[in-house]
């Protein structure tokens, strides 16, 4: 069988779905739904950083590096 991973967005369109089947307040859904968006975007921010950091350098303010 193969797997295949959810995308971000899947992954939080899922979880909307499923967190008013889980729990009948739907402030308390909501507020989950709000928090792990949230983490989302911050190991997606992260990856950008890492990948930045990685993979290009940034200029320093010397004449010749900045055109």
């Amino acid at each position: 069988m193969k797997s295949t991973a959810l995308s971000d967005a899947q992954f939080l369109e899922l979880l909307q779905k499923v967190l008013p089947q889980a729990t009948p307040d739907p402030r308390l859904a909501a507020a989950i739904y709000e928090r792990v968006a949230q983490e989302v975007r911050l190991i997606n921010n992260l990856r950008s950083l890492e990948k930045l950091c990685t993979e290009g350098a940034l200029p320093n303010l010397e004449p010749e590096t900045v055109e």
